[in-house]
């Protein structure tokens, strides 16, 4: 992990590639050079331990990431393999495809889509009195 010293002294092309890669393309080369002066005129804390501690909370954010990433690739290649009707919903992709089957476990154990459809929370009810309708999910 770089510290303030060595971003100031990092080549601008190096440390933009560098940001661009790790914010996955929101910061570029104006943002490097931004950091760069501002790494050089900052005062900063010298202290080993909590530079270590920034590192080693750096590198935990990564391995997140990294697993949240991996486990989005196993979800997608699980939809692909299950080929369920779900996916042809419009709007629902392989993650939230995976979210829906994963609440609703079996399908079968739902006697009717009514009952799926209540399960969920989105059966529409009418209520009637007189002239007022309402409809409400």
């Amino acid at each position: 992990m770089a510290r303030q010293d060595d971003i100031a002294v990092l080549h601008s092309t190096k440390l933009s590639n560098h940001l661009s890669k790790a914010s996955h393309g929101r910061f570029g080369k104006q943002d490097a050079k931004s950091l760069k002066s501002l790494a050089a005129s900052s005062v900063g804390v010298k202290n080993t331990y909590i530079s270590i501690q920034i590192t080693q909370t750096i590198t935990q954010i990564e391995l997140i990431e990294s697993q949240i990433s991996e486990l989005g690739q196993i979800i997608c290649k699980a939809m692909d393999e299950l080929d369920s009707v779900i996916m042809t919903v419009p709007g629902i992709g392989k993650l939230n495809g995976a979210m829906i089957l994963g609440k609703i476990g079996d399908i079968h154990r739902f006697s009717q889509l009514s009952k799926l459809l209540a399960y969920a929370g989105i059966d529409p009810v009418v209520n009637q009195s007189g002239k007022f309708n309402t409809k409400r999910t």
